[in-house]
């Protein structure tokens, strides 16, 4: 019956911050950017490696016509499930995101069982973790 997940949602208070954040910060791709009704940007970016995954750059008080739906959609904006990524190289991407003054949470890298992580916030606020997994542990 399913046979993936296409999309991944992230709220936004601004898609263009968030998009900057994503390209030029994480190095994601912008996938799709085009207005799917009256005022209704559909904004998505994508791994370079995992292009059939998109992370959709949601802004509730574009998307959500009812102020209240979109008062609480933007009241969790620091509060969304944490995004996991993969990296090959925890190190590269440790430095460019220390260089480029993202909040890291973690102060360095951590050396764990099956791999190496660390955890950084996003410009939503919420938490997202950077991972580097031993072969054998292969994400």
């Amino acid at each position: 019956m399913i046979s993936g997940i296409s999309h991944i949602t992230r709220y936004v208070q601004d898609a263009e911050a968030a998009l900057k954040f994503y390209t030029e910060v994480l190095g994601f791709q912008k996938c799709a950017d085009g207005e799917v009704g009256p005022g209704m940007r559909w904004l998505t970016v994508t791994a370079p490696e995992q292009k059939d995954l998109e992370v959709v750059l949601f802004e509730p008080r574009v998307w959500f016509r009812n102020p209240e739906e979109a008062a609480r959609a933007e009241a969790i904006l620091s509060q969304q499930p944490s995004l996991i990524f993969r990296t090959r190289d925890i190190e590269a991407a440790f430095e460019k995101l220390k260089s480029a003054g993202v909040e890291l949470l973690t102060p360095e890298i951590r050396d764990l069982p099956w791999g190496r992580d660390l955890e950084i916030r996003d410009i939503t606020g919420s938490v997202v973790s950077l991972v580097e997994a031993k072969p054998e542990f292969a994400f």
